[in-house]
């Protein structure tokens, strides 16, 4: 490694764990002194006041730390657009409150997300649930930092365990049987469900072997997840191709995908 690479790593560590917390306790503190407002986006999905302070925050941030690589966000995202067909070379990804719709309604499964994205793939990132005291950083292969109420943990490439992969999915009712059908096809019957991003984390450190999803998402909902699970081993997959993800695309959006630890052998095309 470079003094340069080094230097980049050793910045970008300390400004994503100083940002993510940043964002995460003004979160903390609007849902504690229960002074959240929200509004309805174009989509359905609901934004607050909240939302949009932390991506404030954490814009600026990055924007102060690295001028040059330009920032998506989920509350900004159509003013900063690649040009044509062409992917982001370098892009930070964020999204400011992940699992909003739990947040306004009291649940602790909420995160901040911020993911660094080069050539279409996640190099680093950051998950953290401010309710719950648990971050998930990582910002070089075969290095994941976990930091779990006060305590710091250190994660590298283990294998999974033998045994059926245990699952979890999301909450989302509309998907529930294509998930059941999916997993039946492993052998597995059962799975637990949870909201945000916290997912990627929990299969990052080993509570979790199977996250499949069905139905729409965008880039920063999986860019931080994506990047520290692949930090251990673990990858996340288009569905019917077997790809991995990609990200910085024009669109944003994200197709079907199956996230897995290291050692899971999917059923079908992945």
């Amino acid at each position: 490694m470079t003094s340069n690479n080094q230097s980049f790593e050793d910045t970008l560590k300390n400004c994503l764990i100083t940002l993510a917390n940043s964002a995460g306790d003004l979160a903390l503190r609007y849902q504690q002194e229960g002074k959240i407002e929200a509004e309805w986006k174009s989509d359905g999905t609901p934004v607050t006041d909240a939302d949009k302070e932390a991506d404030r925050i954490i814009k600026q941030g990055l924007e102060s730390n690295f001028p040059d690589i330009p920032v998506i966000s989920e509350e900004t995202s159509e003013i900063l657009t690649p040009a044509g067909d062409q992917e982001w070379r370098k892009c930070f990804i964020v999204d400011p409150i992940d699992g909003t719709s739990g947040y306004l309604s009291g649940k602790d499964e909420y995160t901040i997300n911020i993911a660094f994205v080069e050539k279409g793939l996640p190099k680093a990132g950051v998950i953290f649930a401010p309710a719950l005291k648990r971050l998930f950083l990582t910002v070089r292969s075969g290095e994941l930092i976990e930091l779990d109420d006060g305590q710091t943990k250190f994660h590298t490439v283990t294998p999974r365990q033998e045994g059926l992969p245990r699952a979890v999915a999301s909450r989302s009712r509309h998907s529930q049987k294509q998930i059941s059908d999916y997993l039946a096809k492993m052998g597995i019957d059962h799975h637990q469900t949870m909201s945000s991003s916290l997912k990627f984390g929990l299969l990052a450190v080993g509570k979790f072997d199977l996250y499949p999803r069905f139905g729409p998402t965008m880039e920063w909902d999986t860019a931080a997840g994506h990047a520290i699970l692949q930090s251990v081993g673990g990858d996340v997959f288009e569905m019917g191709t077997g790809q991995p993800l990609r990200y910085g695309k024009p669109s944003l959006q994200n197709p079907n995908f199956v996230a897995k630890v290291q050692g899971v052998k999917l059923w079908g095309h992945v």
